[in-house]
């Protein structure tokens, strides 16, 4: 029996889940396991800061003033970070702006949900999609490799109008960490990359939808249990906490298709 019925959406990190860990995708997505998070005083400070700043970002491209309240944590920094976001990528009158925003993709082999911190719909059919992050960015090459890029680029090529452009090479997506705001890792996209990430997604959905929740095993890999949520139901002890870069999708997307915008490709 199949783990997932055929209508579900499947976010990045839901994908993501299922890679590195299938018993971890079972327990979050399809038991519904919740556990607490992080405790450690430290992570918690980075967790909120993180938080703060994609509400933050938020506000000012709705065209709202981003004003950081007094007494958080982090003011000053959160403060100079939005500074550098004023900066890197102030509102323009010619494009349109969409903060915090989802798409749904109900293609039979691909389905799929994507929310972006930020996608900009330019005059010429360009279409730029920022993601923040409030640690340091690794590589380009990892990022490019990422499901989170082959995801979000996936999404919006094949969604159609009005979001998507003629073409995969109008896409670009941009990574971007408020401490190091010079340095944005931009990635174009193409036909060829388009190909490769439908094939590379594709098959991930195709593995997950074929493997019965029972089948669904643990990692061998001690590196993902060391950190995970769920170590305390395998082995019975703490994860070791550290502060992960807070994703906006992390959460099997199960959407009405009343709340997004939806794409039939």
């Amino acid at each position: 029996m199949p783990a997932l019925p055929a209508d579900l959406l499947l976010s990045q990190s839901a994908l993501a889940d299922f890679a590195e860990c299938p018993l971890r995708f079972r327990y979050r997505y399809l038991d519904g396991v919740r556990l607490p998070e992080a405790t450690a005083p430290e992570v918690r400070t980075r967790v909120e800061r993180g938080r703060a700043f994609h509400l933050l970002a938020h506000r000012h491209f709705a065209g709202l003033e981003p004003v950081v309240p007094p007494g958080v944590p982090h003011a000053a920094e959160l403060a100079e970070w939005v500074r550098a976001l004023h900066r890197f990528c102030s509102p323009r009158p010619d494009r349109t702006y969409l903060p915090e925003f989802e798409l749904g993709l109900r293609a039979p082999d691909l389905p799929l949900a994507a929310r972006y911190d930020l996608l900009v719909l330019e005059p010429d059919g360009r279409r730029t999609i920022y993601d923040w992050k409030t640690s340091p960015l690794p590589p380009s090459g990892r990022l490019a490799a990422s499901l989170q890029t082959r995801v979000y680029r996936l999404v919006l090529a094949l969604a159609g109008p009005p979001y998507a452009p003629a073409a995969p090479e109008d896409i670009r997506m941009v990574y971007w960490y408020p401490g190091d705001p010079d340095q944005p890792a931009v990635l174009s996209y193409s036909a060829e990359l388009l190909a490769e990430d439908a094939a590379v997604v594709g098959e991930l959905v195709r593995r997950l939808r074929d493997t019965p929740a029972a089948a669904m095993a643990a990692t061998d890999d001690d590196s993902v249990c060391r950190h995970c949520t769920y170590r305390p139901l395998c082995f019975g002890a703490a994860r070791e906490e550290v502060a992960e870069e807070e994703e906006a999708s992390e959460i099997l997307a199960t959407f009405s298709w009343d709340d997004l915008p939806e794409v039939n490709p």
